[in-house]
């Protein structure tokens, strides 16, 4: 479970004071892209670029960076770009960044004795830099990552195929070989686990690579302080997509240990070294929006429209606080409600006694207070694409919707799994994020093999598919209509419990066939 938000941790922890005005400081700034409006019109359309012509078009401004660069270094700053680059690494005396932002930054212990830095308040991008800088990262180092996995258990891999008629595609040969999906992780996954895991369900061994790197922040291993936290997490995500599809390439991209502004530089890193990937995340901010990590989630919204400009499909867990960002104030995470990122929520499920679906519900427990997220954002409008049956409801306002879609991910119907400490049935929205990376892997293949594109981002498709244009082979999802996020109640269509439901995966296989050959990469 997530630590205490990082407002939460400022008001209830002690303040130590100031960090002294000489203390060496390393910040990365966010830069802003030309042609954005341009960028975010091909991604809506479900399109994407090479990352050459990625960067040919829509990569920051030189001018403007170099005028950036003479500013950070009249301040007393250092600056240090490459052309392209999506962000300009600076460094230098605290005091001399404090004062060019116009921002506070004291030391303080949380009520864990966790130690951290943070600003007293915004962090201000001066004019100076407006033109080149969308924001800056840096000044906050508490490791408020969101962690969304709970526990209980078992939906075996046969099952997980029966219930979401899958098996279809395996039967086709289809088990996402070609396809790479990426995890941004906290934790270094252990080998013996994942043996463990496919001798158990008579899978193939796995294919997994795992990177790190100084600038994301240290990854928890075994004995490591934080580790408990994320223990059995990193393992979960890679153990779902491999039971769906074992074939896949996975690659954990891991780090974020020393503070939550690493975190869109990871995501940039598998932006650049896995275009056409498939990202799943259930790593994120532990706050809500228009708090303390108002630049945190514009750089996001950043590494995912990068992500999704280049064709890498990414998932993100829309949180297990139910319609909830923080005890008693509703909202949406900062990192979910990017409208360049599919928000995966989780349902329960019920298995028919032939093992197929019977029937979902939206996964909400107001004993324990937890749930599916699920909301409106504060800070993004809703896209373009975002529109269908139950879209434009009552509490609709013309922002953001959050989820998309959903997947298992009640304690009571959760994954069968494996952590280092034993069987840990896998559950929670961070569950269902890799679910949806798995037969994305499955669907990508079969477009494959007809010499079909793929979209960048996945969202927009979906609710194309959700309004039954003419000619659509079939309905993809299963409407979940009943049960709540402790605030708002699934029903039929659209909703903020579960957004669309889940999918039946043969048909919606079968379903993006027929899209992306009616609906050729970026058209409408």
């Amino acid at each position: 479970m997530a630590a205490l938000p990082l407002t939460q941790a400022i008001r209830a922890g002690h303040d130590d004071g100031p960090i002294p005005g000489a203390a060496p400081l390393s910040l990365s700034l966010v830069l802003e892209r030309r042609h954005a409006g341009e960028l975010a019109a091909l991604i809506a359309a479900g399109g994407h670029v090479t990352p050459s012509q990625l960067a040919a078009r829509y990569s920051p401004d030189p001018g403007a960076v170099a005028a950036a660069v003479a500013t950070l270094r009249a301040a007393g700053l250092r600056a240090e770009w490459g052309a392209g680059s999506a962000q300009l690494v600076v460094t230098g005396p605290a005091g001399a960044a404090e004062r060019l932002f116009k921002v506070d930054v004291h030391r303080f212990t949380a009520p864990n004795g966790q130690r951290f830095q943070a600003p007293l308040g915004p962090v201000t991008v001066p004019s100076a830099l407006r033109p080149a800088v969308a924001a800056v990262l840096g000044f906050t180092t508490y490791p408020a990552t969101r962690y969304s996995s709970l526990v209980h258990g078992e939906l075996s891999p046969s099952d997980v195929e029966s219930i979401y008629d899958i098996g279809p595609l395996h039967q086709r040969g289809l088990d996402g070989s070609g396809l790479t999906v990426a995890f941004p992780e906290g934790s270094i996954p252990q080998s013996s686990v994942l043996d463990s895991y496919a001798s158990k369900f008579g899978l193939p061994a796995f294919d997994v690579t795992v990177k790190t790197d100084p600038s994301w922040g240290p990854a928890a291993r075994p004995g490591d302080q934080g580790f408990d936290q994320s223990d059995g997490e990193t393992e979960m995500d890679l153990e779902i997509v491999h039971a769906i599809a074992p074939g896949a390439k996975e690659v954990v991209y891991a780090g974020a240990g020393g503070g939550v502004q690493q975190l869109p530089l990871l995501y940039a890193a598998i932006a650049q070294d896995f275009p056409n990937a498939i990202v799943s995340s259930s790593l994120g901010l532990n706050d809500c929006e228009g708090s303390q990590y108002q630049q945190e989630e514009t750089a996001f919204d950043s590494a995912w429209s990068t992500m999704a400009g280049e064709g890498t499909t990414a998932y993100d867990a829309s949180g297990d606080f139910g319609a909830f960002c923080e005890p008693g104030k509703l909202g949406v995470y900062p990192d979910v409600a990017s409208p360049n990122v599919t928000a995966v929520g989780a349902t329960t499920v019920f298995q028919a006694a032939d093992g197929g679906y019977a029937a979902e519900s939206a996964w909400g427990d107001p004993v324990d207070q937890i749930g599916t997220g699920g909301g409106l954002s504060t800070v993004f409008h809703r896209p373009s694409w975002q529109a269908g049956p139950g879209v434009q409801n009552k509490d609709s306002n013309g922002m953001r919707q959050v989820p998309d879609a959903a997947a298992p991910g009640d304690p009571i119907s959760p994954y069968d799994t494996i952590a280092n400490s034993g069987p840990s049935p896998g559950n929670g929205t961070s569950a269902a994020a890799p679910f949806w990376a798995a037969i994305t892997a499955l669907i990508y293949q079969a477009l494959a093999q007809q010499h079909l594109g793929h979209p960048g981002l996945m969202a927009p498709v979906l609710y194309a598919l959700a309004q039954s244009p003419a000619g659509l082979p079939s309905n993809p999802f299963h409407d979940v209509q009943t049960g709540s996020n402790l605030n708002y109640a699934a029903g039929p269509g659209w909703d903020y419990a579960s957004g669309w439901g889940t999918p039946d995966v043969a048909r919606l296989a079968d379903d993006l066939v027929w899209y992306e050959t009616n609906h050729p990469q970026g058209t409408p």
